[in-house]
């Protein structure tokens, strides 16, 4: 097996595995506190799912993502001078979808009591609902599945699926069965506060600020090169690649899946990491990216299915995404979650199996935006389908007291190995799982880096 150096130096202080947000913060974050950071990402550009695809001028984001402002992510990116800028979301007249028809959705007190799809005793429950809030108290809700929760404040009417839509809305998650209802109000806590950013150019700004925060202050990134295992040898950690390469580390950050760390460190199948992603499968969503030259109706920028998981947003209302006069929106439908998913490493062979179903959810989302911009067919620019985008590797469940209950920073009986990734530690959800855990897990890296000596 080859070794692979610096040429000055024998062993790196931290290795990151992983080039999406999480790892790419984690690179940064060892690398400001003056560490020998190596960062290594299987694909041939960093970004992960942060990532933005440029087609003839157009910025596609990998389906629809929005910054909360008021979350760990945005306040970490600002500490670590990202720059980044944003603009909160284009409503114009915002919309439900519901037994085919479009209806105005209630987002001020006004539009709430004048709105046709509710009863007067449900316009009540919701105005008080919104009212208070932000003084719910979450604590004992942590062990309460969403739906329970939802139920015994609405019942089973229209109120009930517009609360069930406004949170796919904020968690992404369309399983109120499994999700806490303390972390799920506890994230539509701080889109109301806060708000959203769409960001101008794409999350690809995100990637590419925490990748030049990581070079200007040393980090080595190889990219393309795939982690075939992490062993302890002596005091020191020898990360071997596909290659036949092997890099030595005094410490190690995986920001990968739980299913790809529980395969390079071959973690025995009692082991609690394991166990956890039996419980914990990614969550998806079928995404269509459209770029068009004109909107049939432009007053429509934003709409949300009730009796149907849907999802629509014209993000170019607000955010530079594109040449003048192009219009980039996304189309969604929040997938169901399935405890007994397949792995990240089978869904080629997957959407092979399920190419129906992914063509009947193609043709649902295309339906739903004939509805919405009547003729946009005629108006096409570019075009994506995401069959099955995964959007978050693990929901904070009811069953594991929410957020308490997600793998911690380090991994259990690996004293040099630390986690990061959208479904670790008890901080925020979705990017700003990813962020914080990324700066956390460097933060206790370092920490051993400095305390490991180097085998002679």
């Amino acid at each position: 097996m080859n070794a692979y150096h610096d040429h000055e130096h024998d062993c790196w202080d931290v290795a990151v595995v992983g080039g999406g947000l999480a790892g790419l913060t984690a690179a940064a974050v060892a690398a400001r506190s003056g560490k020998r950071v190596i960062l290594l990402e299987r694909a041939h550009t960093v970004g992960g799912r942060g990532a933005t695809h440029v087609r003839e001028g157009v910025h596609f984001n990998l389906g629809a993502h929005a910054l909360y402002l008021g979350g760990e992510g945005f306040r970490i990116l600002r500490d670590l001078q990202v720059p980044i800028s944003g603009h909160l979301p284009p409503l114009g007249k915002p919309l439900v979808f519901l037994n085919g028809q479009l209806s105005a959705l209630p987002f001020s007190t006004w539009e709430l009591f004048t709105s046709q799809f509710l009863k007067w005793s449900e316009k009540w429950r919701m105005a008080r609902l919104m009212a208070n809030l932000l003084q719910i108290e979450t604590a004992a809700l942590q062990a309460t599945a969403l739906g329970v929760w939802i139920d015994q404040i609405a019942g089973e009417g229209n109120l009930a699926k517009l609360l069930r839509s406004l949170f796919r809305l904020n968690t992404y998650v369309n399983d109120v069965d499994h999700l806490s209802a303390g972390a799920a109000i506890d994230q539509m806590k701080i889109g109301r506060k806060s708000g959203v950013w769409y960001l101008d150019q794409g999350w690809q700004t995100i990637a590419d600020g925490l990748w030049n925060v990581g070079q200007q202050s040393g980090v080595q990134t190889r990219t393309g090169v795939e982690v075939k295992a992490v062993t302890k040898v002596d005091q020191q950690m020898i990360v071997q690649l596909s290659q036949g390469e092997s890099i030595c580390a005094k410490s190690v950050v995986l920001a990968v899946a739980p299913t790809t760390i529980s395969q390079i460190l071959r973690l025995p199948p009692d082991h609690a990491l394991v166990q956890w992603s039996r419980q914990n499968r990614p969550v998806r969503a079928a995404c269509l990216d459209v770029a068009l030259s004109r909107l049939t109706r432009p007053e429509r920028l934003f709409a949300l299915g009730l009796d149907s998981p849907l999802y629509y947003s014209v993000h170019s209302a607000v955010a530079k995404l594109g040449p003048e006069n192009t219009h980039i929106l996304h189309v969604m439908k929040y997938l169901p979650y399935a405890s007994d998913s397949i792995d990240d490493s089978n869904m080629i062979q997957q959407n092979a199996v399920d190419i129906d179903q992914f063509q009947s959810t193609r043709i649902e989302l295309e339906n739903y935006l004939e509805t919405l911009q009547p003729g946009w067919t005629n108006h096409i620019v570019q075009q994506r389908y995401l069959p099955s985008m995964v959007v978050t590797h693990g929901i904070p469940r009811a069953a594991d007291q929410g957020l308490a209950g997600r793998p911690g920073l380090q991994l259990a009986g690996y004293a040099e190995v630390f986690l990061a990734g959208d479904w670790v530690g008890t901080e925020g959800q979705l990017a700003d799982a990813a962020i914080a855990s990324g700066a956390r897990a460097a933060e206790l890296a370092t920490a051993v880096a400095a305390q490991t000596p180097v085998a002679v």
